[in-house]
């Protein structure tokens, strides 16, 4: 079954829904079933704020971000989240990081990270920022894009 049809960038920067979002792209797109809390999602310690596209928030949510897109925060940018180095992938062209995000006596969620090759990072807690405009919401439960 056909699950989006359209150009490739649109594919990429717009997936209809999570199957798609998961499939397009390598290293696969990031993505994490979040508690809402009002109109924040919860990552960690950290809220991310839904869009006001999303009228009323669920209870579930996934937050999608691709590698690429996720950075590490810089001084002066704000921190979306905090987490612990545990696996370093080297793929010639940067480092693919992957982080472990804490959330409290549960499971911690898994974030990657995708680093060019001379980005500055250092073992342990990283600090990582994910744009506004580049995270993709999901229902948690039928995995149709949100928003």
């Amino acid at each position: 079954m056909i699950q989006q049809l359209a150009a490739p960038e649109v594919i990429y920067n717009r997936p209809a829904n999570q199957f798609v979002a998961g499939f397009v792209g390598s290293p696969q797109m990031n993505l994490l079933t979040l508690i809402c809390d009002g109109r924040y999602a919860r990552l960690g310690e950290f809220r991310v704020r839904l869009p006001e596209t999303i009228a009323v928030p669920p209870k579930m949510i996934v937050l999608g971000i691709r590698p690429e897109h996720v950075a590490i925060a810089q001084s002066g940018q704000p921190v979306t989240v905090r987490g612990d180095l545990f696996l370093s992938e080297h793929l010639g062209m940067g480092h693919l990081l992957s982080v472990a995000i804490p959330r409290g006596d549960r499971e911690p969620l898994h974030l990657r990270t995708l680093v060019p090759q001379g980005t500055a990072w250092q073992r342990g807690t990283l600090e990582l920022w994910l744009p506004d405009d580049q995270l993709h919401w999901f229902d948690s439960v039928t995995g149709d894009r949100l928003g």
